[in-house]
């Protein structure tokens, strides 16, 4: 893990497969916490960096309202999340936009306490109607 250590920006990519089959004891805030607690084990100030969390596999969830359930754990534990998808691309325009801009303020602007990069969303709002998927040439 000591790549990790060079790091400005930390980006937690979770699976929401596990309750999509019903994994005992596994969902992704369940899998966010033991990432949280092995990057504190390692070392604690890997636990202040700037983060940013995401939710994956969109594309096999299109229903909004399956989706804002998966989701409400890790909002209700005060993590914002935002979903992406690799095969459609939803998602991933933001996500770099906003990498790129967290990247850019360098580690002086880092700030102390939690992690989050944000007190509230991560990410561009989207058009508040039918807003088309973002990804690679749209």
């Amino acid at each position: 893990m000591r790549h990790v250590e060079r790091t400005r920006v930390l980006l937690h990519l979770l699976d929401p497969e596990p309750l999509l089959v019903e994994i005992p004891d596994r969902s992704p805030l369940a899998d966010y916490r033991a990432l949280r607690g092995e990057l504190k084990d390692y070392a604690a100030d890997l636990s202040e960096r700037r983060e940013l969390v995401c939710l994956t596999k969109a594309d096999l969830i299109a229903d909004p309202a399956k989706r804002d359930q998966i989701a409400r754990d890790l909002r209700s534990a005060g993590i914002e999340v935002e979903w992406i998808s690799a095969a459609t691309g939803e998602g991933i325009a933001a996500l770099l936009e906003r990498l790129s801009q967290e990247v850019a303020r360098g580690p002086a602007e880092a700030g102390g306490g939690p992690s989050r990069l944000c007190p509230g969303r991560c990410f561009p709002a989207r058009a508040s109607s039918g807003s088309a998927r973002q990804g690679p040439g749209v």
